[in-house]
């Protein structure tokens, strides 16, 4: 599905661009000011919030790549170069029309018929993918519980959320991904890079617990203090995705400095 999907939805964007363009020039559209400047910085943080979870379920995926280097061009590919043409791309239509939702601009540029296969494509490309990740999630702290029961779980989970209307909140809830995922990068690179030193042997791995409690705290508090100041409007960078990823790493390598030293060496050595 998703090797379908995923070509036709982009013919379906550069549809909405033709369409777009046919009476004005991009040049005009990029000329196009914006209702309210201030709002950069939470339009910012929203979309990296749409965008961070996938970074940090990168792994989910890449695991099943045949080398490094296949990971790596899928990541780069995917996340860097395909999002950002995909998302600028997708801006035309928008401005052009001034309607956000896709399938408003859509039908408002004559391409109805596309609207119902990019919501059904749409729906199952992007679902797909947080229903695997966040099963594999569930599956470590909840052993006890079969696959098959944990996917259904998660699934009517989403389902009942979507249907209470968390759409109507959508930007605020992209910002609020973009606080509380970018500490989970946080506590992956700097394991990975500093206490680990890139040298993650299976053999370790398979004799620790299914997860531990430090790295964990640490987002709990770093994520805690991140929505915190997100609620009263404290922020350093003006970004609140870049503070809760700066935060975590110096709160993580601390707590692990603290209570995993003899972990720590015993990986180091090996």
């Amino acid at each position: 599905m998703v090797l379908f999907a995923v070509p036709f939805l982009i013919i379906i964007l550069l549809m909405g661009v033709t369409a777009s363009l046919e009476n004005t020039s991009l040049s005009d559209v990029m000329s196009i000011e914006g209702n309210d400047p201030s709002f950069f910085l939470t339009a910012v943080s929203a979309v990296v919030g749409s965008l961070i979870f996938n970074v940090v379920a990168m792994p989910d995926l890449s695991r099943y790549a045949k080398t490094d280097k296949d990971a790596m061009i899928a990541a780069v590919g995917g996340n860097c170069v395909g999002n950002i043409i995909s998302m600028l791309a997708a801006t035309i239509p928008v401005l052009v029309v001034g309607i956000l939702d896709p399938v408003g601009w859509m039908y408002a540029l004559g391409l109805s018929w596309a609207a119902v296969f990019v919501l059904i494509f749409a729906t199952w490309t992007t679902n797909s993918v947080n229903l695997y990740s966040s099963a594999l999630v569930a599956a470590t702290i909840t052993p006890s519980m079969k696959d098959w029961q944990i996917t259904i779980a998660i699934g009517l989970i989403g389902t009942g959320l979507a249907m209470s209307g968390i759409t109507d909140h959508f930007i605020e809830f992209l910002v609020f991904l973009g606080v509380i995922v970018p500490p989970v990068a946080g506590v992956y690179l700097s394991d990975y890079f500093i206490l680990k030193r890139q040298n993650y042997q299976l053999e370790l791995l398979a004799n620790r617990a299914a997860y531990h409690w430090v790295p964990l705290a640490a987002w709990v508090i770093s994520t805690s203090l991140s929505v915190w100041a997100y609620m009263v409007g404290v922020s350093v960078s003006g970004v609140q995705a870049i503070d809760a990823f700066i935060l975590t790493i110096p709160l993580y390598l601390l707590m692990d400095k603290i209570f995993n030293k003899k972990e720590n060496s015993d990986a180091n050595r090996g």
